[in-house]
């Protein structure tokens, strides 16, 4: 599996809702029919939140990510975004915490 994180920061509280509404109607479910296995997003700060998209591998989330470029640049002119990729090595649940050995 592949991960990719991206740090979004808004200019304020306001601006970050704004875009966090949007996000959970339009570009959640979008990547999600598009292949991801899971999009979570965290509110990190007042004006800033992290979301971290799971992918079957590297390939499928450069896949996805190009269905997104004019939506990424429409982004960037009012948003800062920090981007964050690799490989995950550990993916656990609480249900599955029993099956430890």
């Amino acid at each position: 599996m592949y991960i990719r994180t991206r740090t979004i920061t808004a200019l304020n509280e306001s601006q970050l809702n704004m875009w966090l509404a949007n996000f959970k109607i339009n570009g959640c479910p979008s990547i999600l029919k598009l292949g991801a296995l899971r999009v979570t997003v965290g509110r990190l700060d007042t004006n800033k939140a992290i979301v971290m998209t799971m992918f079957e591998d590297k390939k499928k989330a450069d896949e996805i990510n190009s269905s997104f470029k004019d939506i990424q640049k429409q982004n960037r002119e009012f948003l800062k975004v920090e981007v964050h990729q690799g490989e995950v090595v550990v993916d656990m649940e609480a249900k599955n915490i029993n099956n430890l050995k």
